[in-house]
């Protein structure tokens, strides 16, 4: 099984490993040190060493290693007798270790000795604290990333240890169990749902937990037990062991996830994959040691010691795997697959099974082809002369249990200019003709939103547009199949119109160049394809419309994944018989988007095949508005062919797109000198003025890290503090088969403010933030939000416009955009968020809205406006308005910088999901506005803690009695201002109403609406950090003998009893109505006889 990795020196114990930022980590402790080894991927190396403890103690455990928050949290043993501060230990990614949670002496007088198993619940992370002495209390302690908070203590006359920790992410699973292990003594489970905790499993100690295919599995005793969905745990299997001390579960994918469990005593490693079968897979040949279970690259690791007779000497980390088989490789998709001539073939191979790791081998294929270890098919350029041929590739994968081969077919295309049109739109030479204001680059052509009108009504929308007419006589003389083929960036999600026309194609026989609507609803044979609303408010499907003969189909997709930044390739395919969309990446096999079926139109054979790349349609005579071209589009290519492709795989790009290539010329850098910022990544997207064909980009010159895409995009640098006040020059190279250009620029790098949390300059693209689009009523358009380079304050921005017909007071149609994003604020307070705005408007709508509209529009006004909302859960909200700037009042029309002050909402401080939306509401396609150097600011937390709350002891009292509450809660003053503290009192859990005199003091009293058990909060608050503490208040059912309300019927109680009695047929004295205890009426010597059964003596529980 596996491979083992040698540690330590002699007297070692090997305990849970686990992985953390890529590596490795074991832990390890023995008589004088506690030590964490990191394995190299050769050697092991000591992270975390400490050999300065003392000596004459027990062993000095690290027992367990968990992840959180990107850090490393470690667990230990420490001295029974020495108060050093060691305690719960912090490791980040840069390797530097901290206590956490130091161990202090108890109130108990006794020192805090270790913890064990720790688990992230609910965001927080959990682990037990106990002192190294009997009847002493364990703390279950809760981090929140900043503050440890003790919430839960447990107290028997043995010294209890919170084994293991594990969680199912509705509960948080505690396995509590004696030093001595000692089952007879063990409290078992405790479950804590975010509030309450309750028991099961009692009297078992769990040493591991894991939850596995949705059920808690827990090992402890040599057995291991599963817990069914009604809370009922069962034991499943039975190790013959000491102990189950470790479980992990590994996912390999393809639905296959094992359970693996290790045990202690014989070391022993189990599997499973279904919670019920169990498989030994491996026995350590050691005795008396453990077999602690982690995972690291998704394959299992065992830590197990060595022993030389009783003395532990060498640890010993396995690597191991899932089960032992023969290799099955995967079946190669697509089949046949396709190779572009002059470009690299290379296919990623997989396993369904197969152990050890088998050796791969290439039994047949063209020459040069290769696989790696790892199943990687490289090694083979197709040449030119091999496009239009097919190659047959065979790859074996063979283990010690047998082999399997995998063939497949490959078919090569490329360059061999099997179209009959292309264009790369790199300027108007092959067009028939443009409608709008677009303009032609080296990167295509980039629609303009203006150039016309869209429908009858006259408003102004992109129609912008360059069409091609291609008749038949000159593409082989029949368009009777035949591909259209384009590529086009700017596609973002949620953005658009409810039909945003990408493209069209008719026969265009008799008609204008410049077609229109109802001149392609005439034409006999046409189609349309948008990105289009699915008339439920998404932006993201798509809907493709064919006509053939006498016959239209309209087909809508399903809604699919997009990206503003990605180039996608669409094509229309047609034969004798049907029609086909498909979408996908250039050069890659596409996917048909024409679901469920192609469209049956019969034949579709134009005599001028007319296409149009932007908006479809312009005015015609049919009362019909469909609009599109959404402005920012950027057509690259499209490509004619007159015979149907199918999905296959088409060049990206070739040489002699454009007949005489060009260099490229880089488009020179503003500002320079540029800035960056000490610890955040510095980013410059690079543009072209001129260049084909393609373009290879590299980096000249420039700091450690930097890199360029093939995009131009300059990333990788992230300026270190050691930068801060230095200039850098970066320079860029651009290359293709024409010449070469270089663009250099400075860069100089400044330290952020100490009050800047984080800073958006928008002048690489929108920087994280989720853009959105809305409007006020299905059956109108959206707006818009993008992104744009220019018009910022300086550089980039966050553009939003209105897509509206009117500014009437009778209309519903406000839409808008919106731009989202989360920004922790961890460590921070006083938050602040500043920004730049303007808007440029038409005038405002005529009067206020009414009616059916008021619902709809945004904070229920019809203006023109901004509204920058927070919320202090993420960015599902729920949101809170923190400003309104209105149109006509305060919505500027130049750039001004706003400040708006959350000193006031102490949620928003040191909270990870923090979050900050700008919506944007218009009335009109001339409407827009743009937001520009977003910064959240705040105050840094400093040294403030959280206050110190104490609840009191537990209490009894006997109904109707309430209960004196004895709090306490102490603070450092911080932060300052207010200065002060709050406390609140609340019920956390019981049966009936609770009454504070006063519930804001901590020293108050409580009284209860009927008897049961009640558990009460203590909460304090210094407006940054909060405290808080639980304390369980019994209320008892009074004894109907207990006279004086003190639990117990006594002397006292007798003496009453004695005062109040009548005799036979006597009418007791006032007051003494509780005396006549069968309720006769009088208090006599049967009432005596039931006082007698119910006497217990001072302090006893009563008889009765």
């Amino acid at each position: 099984m596996g491979s083992d990795y040698s540690s330590g020196s002699d007297n070692n114990w090997g305990f849970v490993p686990s992985e953390f930022n890529g590596s490795l980590f074991a832990p390890m402790g023995d008589y004088g040190a506690c030590v964490v080894k990191r394995w190299t991927g050769s050697s092991w190396v000591d992270d975390f060493l400490d050999n300065n403890w003392g000596t004459g103690r027990d062993f000095e455990n690290l027992t367990f290693l968990t992840v959180y928050n990107n850090k490393l949290y470690m667990t230990c043993e420490t001295d029974s007798s020495s108060a050093y501060n060691h305690g719960v230990m912090v490791r980040d990614t840069a390797g530097n270790w901290s206590v956490s949670l130091p161990y202090t002496q108890t109130a108990e007088g006794a020192m805090q000795f270790g913890s064990f198993g720790m688990a992230v619940f609910n965001g927080k992370l959990y682990t037990g604290v106990v002192p190294y002495a009997a009847n002493t209390t364990l703390t279950i302690y809760e981090h929140n990333g900043s503050t440890w908070t003790g919430i839960k203590n447990y107290k028997t006359s043995e010294q209890l240890r919170a084994w293991s920790l594990g969680s199912d992410g509705t509960n948080l699973y505690v396995g509590i169990g004696t030093r001595g292990r000692n089952n007879a003594a063990t409290l078992g489970i405790e479950r804590y749902d975010g509030s309450t905790w309750a028991s099961e499993l009692a009297g078992k100690a769990m040493h591991s937990m894991a939850c596995f295919k949705g059920s808690m599995y827990a090992g402890g005793n040599g057995r291991i037990y599963k817990r069914n969905s009604s809370g009922v745990w069962s034991e499943v299997f039975n190790t013959g062991q000491a102990f189950v001390i470790g479980m992990t579960i590994i996912d390999y994918g393809d639905g296959m996830e094992i359970l693996y469990a290790g045990t202690e005593n014989r070391p022993r490693l189990y599997a499973t994959s279904d919670g019920a079968a169990w498989d030994m897979m491996h026995e350590f040949n050691t005795t008396s040691a453990g077999c602690y279970v982690g995972q690291f690259q998704n394959t299992p690791v065992a830590s197990v010691t060595y022993f030389e007779g009783s003395t532990p000497k060498v640890v010993k980390v396995w690597r191991g795997s899932p089960q032992d088989a023969a290799p099955i490789i995967a079946e190669v998709s697509p089949d046949p697959d396709t190779a572009l001539g002059g470009s690299p073939y290379a296919r990623q191979l997989s396993l369904v099974q197969g152990n050890p790791p088998p050796t791969w081998s290439v039994i047949s294929g063209p020459a040069g082809l290769q696989v790696n270890s790892s199943g990687y098919v490289f090694g083979w350029t197709p040449s030119i002369e091999d496009i239009g041929q097919t190659f047959t590739v065979t790859i074996r994968a063979t283990n010690n249990l047998g082999s399997d081969d995998e063939s497949w077919n490959v078919n090569v295309s490329g360059c061999s200019q099997d179209w009959v049109f292309e264009d790369c739109l790199t300027n108007n030479s092959k067009i028939s003709g443009s409608w709008g204001t677009g303009t032609f680059s080296a990167g295509g052509y980039t629609l303009s939103h203006s150039g016309g009108y869209c429908c009858e009504t006259g408003t102004a929308r992109s129609v912008d547009y360059v069409w091609y007419d291609l008749p038949k006589s000159s593409y082989g003389g029949s368009w009777a199949q035949g591909t259209i083929e384009f590529d086009l960036v700017g596609l973002y999600p949620g953005i658009g119109l409810d039909k945003t026309e990408l493209f069209a194609a008719c026969d265009s026989t008799g008609l204008n160049p410049a077609t229109t609507m109802g001149e392609f609803y005439d034409s006999p044979y046409y189609t349309i394809f948008r990105k289009a609303n699915d008339n439920y408010g998404n932006q993201d499907s798509m809907k493709s419309t064919v006509k053939g003969g006498s016959a239209t189909i309209e087909q809508w997709s399903n809604v699919w994944s997009w990206s503003g930044t990605t180039v996608y390739r669409f094509r229309y395919t047609w034969n004798g018989t049907a029609a086909r969309w498909y979408r996908g990446l250039p050069g890659q096999v596409l996917t048909e988007i024409s679901p469920p079926s192609p469209f049956n139109v019969g034949a579709w054979s134009p005599n001028i095949l007319h296409i149009q790349l932007g908006s479809t349609f312009r005015a015609g005579p049919r009362n019909i508005c469909s609009c599109g071209g959404y402005p920012g589009t950027v057509y690259k290519l499209l490509r004619v062919y007159n015979v149907d492709k199918g999905n296959v795989a088409t060049p990206a790009d070739c040489p002699g797109c454009e007949s005489d290539p060009v260099a490229p010329d880089i488009t020179e850098v503003s500002p320079d000198p540029d800035w960056a910022m000490v610890g955040s990544e510095y980013v410059r997207q690079l543009s072209l003025a001129q260049g084909t064909p393609s373009i290879t980009w590299s980096v000249i010159d420039g700091p450690a890290g930097t890199q360029v895409d093939s995009t131009g995009r300059v990333h990788g640098w992230t300026p270190t503090p050691a930068q801060a006040a230095q200039a850098f020059t970066l320079t860029v190279r651009a290359t293709n088969s024409a010449g070469s250009d270089d663009e250099s620029w400075l860069v100089q790098v400044i330290s952020p403010p100490t009050d800047t949390i984080a800073g958006f300059p928008f002048n690489s693209g929108a920087e994280g933030w989720t853009l959105q689009t809305w409007r006020s009523s299905t059956q109108y358009d959206p707006g818009y939000e993008i992104w744009e380079g220019a018009g910022g304050n300086p550089g980039g921005n966050l553009k939003a416009g209105g897509n509206g017909t009117t500014n009437n007071a009778d209309s519903c149609t406000r839409e808008g955009g919106l731009a989202t994003r989360q920004i922790s604020t961890a460590g921070f307070t006083n938050i602040q968020i500043e920004y730049d705005v303007m808007a440029a408007l038409n005038s405002p709508p005529a009067a206020g809205c009414d009616g059916g509209c008021v619902a709809d529009v945004l904070e229920g006004s019809c203006e023109d406006k901004l509204v920058v909302y927070y919320s202090n859960s993420g960015i599902g909200g729920p949101w809170a308005a923190a400003e309104q700037l209105n149109e006509g009042a305060d919505l500027p029309a130049t750039w001004t910088h706003k400040v708006i002050s959350l000193a006031a909402v102490p949620a928003a401080n040191d909270n990870p999901d923090f979050a900050v939306q700008f919506k944007w509401q218009f009335n009109t396609a001339t409407d827009a506005g743009r937001i520009d150097n977003v910064i959240i600011k705040g105050s840094l937390l400093g040294n403030n803690e959280a206050p110190q709350v104490d609840a009191g002891e537990d209490q009894t009292v006997t109904f109707p009695n309430g209960s004196s509450l004895a709090g306490t809660v102490s603070d450092d003053g911080l932060p300052n201002p207010p200065g002060e503290i709050i406390v609140t009192w609340s019920k956390q859990s019981g049966p009936g109403t609770v009454t504070f005199s006063d519930v804001n003091a901590a020293q108050t009293t409580a009284s209860f609406g009927t008897a049961g058990i009640y558990v009460l909060k203590l909460l304090a608050t210094d407006s940054q950090l909060t405290g808080e503490d639980l304390v369980t208040i019994t209320v008892n059912e009074s004894t109907p003998a207990d006279f004086d309300g003190d639990g117990d019927v006594d002397q006292t109680d007798f003496g009453i009893f004695q005062a109040c009695l009548s005799g036979t047929g006597q009418t007791p004295a006032p007051g003494c109505e509780k005396a006549d205890l069968n309720g006769d009426g009088d208090v006599d010597q049967p009432d005596f006889a039931q006082f007698y059964g119910c006497l217990g003596g001072p302090d006893q529980p009563p008889g009765c």
